[in-house]
């Protein structure tokens, strides 16, 4: 999973510099660029929290079905001891 972390992290930080340079190397005036600028940022902006939230309900579903399995599979498990870390158990 972290292989395809860095990877997502990548391709977002490559995609944000590259429209940076290339709207600033293009000829516009500052209002225009700095508009671009902040439109482009918005739907990064969007764009990054839908990833997140695909990511965020991958892993949840992920940790159901390790804790479902634990449970299946290891006398004496309840799932509790994922509540002291913080996280939900179903």
């Amino acid at each position: 999973m972290s292989d395809n972390g860095d990877f997502l992290a990548g391709l977002v930080i490559g995609g944000l510099l590259g429209f940076i340079a290339g709207v600033l190397l293009a000829p516009a005036s500052g209002r225009e660029t700095r508009g671009k600028i902040a439109d482009k940022t918005c739907a990064i902006v969007d764009q990054t929290r839908c990833t997140i939230g695909e990511v965020s309900g991958k892993v949840k579903s992920g940790v159901t079905r390790v804790v479902e399995t634990a449970k299946e599979k290891l006398p004496g498990f309840s799932g509790e001891e994922m509540n002291e870390a913080g996280q939900e158990t179903t």
